[in-house]
């Protein structure tokens, strides 16, 4: 059955549909997060603000971003880093030197 089904990558699948919602949504518009922590009661987590940032950026705002989350830039090239290297390493068939 695996024979014939594509090899889907879900890191791929999972990041790539990340940034395109945050790239999609506006932060400044009922944007919540996703915070675990913020949601059994706790005042949030050193990663709260990312996505916002992230969302920020995606709309220019740049100093909106950098209000939210400090790391926001350095995670969003992360992210991006990552997705195409899981791109080259699944989809690119290997091509041998000559």
């Amino acid at each position: 059955m695996q024979r014939y089904l594509p090899k889907i990558n879900i890191e791929l699948i999972a990041w790539t549909t990340g940034l395109l919602y945050l790239a999609i949504i506006h932060p400044g518009e009922g944007f919540t997060g996703f915070c675990f922590f913020k949601m059994i009661g706790f005042g949030g987590c050193p990663g709260c603000g990312l996505g916002t940032s992230i969302s920020h950026l995606f709309h220019g705002e740049w100093q909106e971003s950098w209000e939210s989350h400090k790391l926001g830039v350095i995670v969003l090239v992360a992210l991006l880093w990552r997705i195409i290297q899981l791109i080259k390493l699944f989809h690119i068939p290997f091509k041998p030197v000559k």
